[in-house]
């Protein structure tokens, strides 16, 4: 290892501690709130959620350029702008502005090495259309993304009523057609999705709440675990699946939730 890469590395480390101590007492509170406080369930929801979050240090989901090499879509750097705090330095959700449009999150995605991602979000989880394919993007600790589940916690939070929007919105024939102009079924309109990340506790409340409200069934599969068997794989493995559909970034939560195995059976 080389002096740069060992310095890049303890900073990396640095960031992770002092970005913790940040978020631990919000951390502690949302664990109790959602019975998510009981060994096995600590353990698998720090272990995704670290993954899915960078480790507390990137609270929002990022943009890759995407490039052609070879005739072959991979990604480029990441796209600086899509990594501003929305809050503090933006002042508004990242792509409010015309000048802000990032084709990333409505196409097709790939990553460094020509792997693919996933594709668009313009017209799932609710979304209707290119502006909140960007609009609401991955957010918080479990990386909320889609109108439909930021619809959702608006209202457990009271900060939309369930009265200014029609149910089941991706229901209506027209949106089905992509159609948003002709739909008769009124979607939920939410101007400042960047509260997700305003503060501490609403980015790890987010996460508690997807688990509970949309992944229920994880819950089971968690309580399945053996705080001592830190070399289980396929109760991670099956984790990883009803939370994100797929194996994405597996040997990362592997990883991340045996080392929450191991500090969290040091101390019981």
């Amino acid at each position: 290892m080389t002096a740069n890469a060992s310095k890049k590395n303890k900073n990396a480390l640095e960031g992770i501690k002092n970005i913790t101590l940040e978020y631990y007492a919000d951390i502690n509170t949302i664990m109790r709130k959602y019975n998510l406080s009981d060994a096995n369930r600590i353990c698998h929801f720090l272990g995704q959620g670290a993954v899915e979050s960078g480790y507390l240090l990137s609270m929002q989901e990022t943009s890759q350029q995407q490039i052609i090499v070879d005739g072959v879509q991979q990604g480029g750097v990441i796209v600086e702008a899509s990594t501003f705090n929305e809050t503090t330095k933006l002042g508004h959700w990242y792509g409010a502005l015309k000048a802000e449009k990032d084709n990333y999150f409505s196409g097709k995605k790939y990553n460094s090495r020509g792997g693919y991602i996933t594709g668009s979000y313009s017209w799932i989880n609710g979304n209707c259309g290119d502006v909140d394919a960007q609009k609401f993007r991955g957010r918080g600790f479990k990386m909320l993304t889609g109108l439909n589940t930021y619809s959702s916690y608006w209202v457990y939070r009271g900060w939309l009523s369930k009265n200014d929007f029609d149910k089941y919105w991706w229901d209506d024939p027209e949106y089905k057609k992509k159609n948003s102009a002709g739909m008769k079924k009124k979607p939920p309109k939410i101007g400042n999705p960047q509260k997700v990340t305003e503060n501490a506790y609403n980015c790890i409340d987010t996460g508690g709440f997807f688990i509970v409200c949309f992944k229920s069934k994880v819950l089971k599969i968690m309580d399945e675990d053996k705080i001592g068997k830190s070399d289980d794989d396929s109760i991670i493995l099956k984790v990883t699946k009803n939370i994100n559909g797929a194996d994405k970034g597996i040997a990362e939560r592997k990883i991340a939730t045996k080392k929450a195995k191991e500090m969290i059976d040091d101390e019981v």
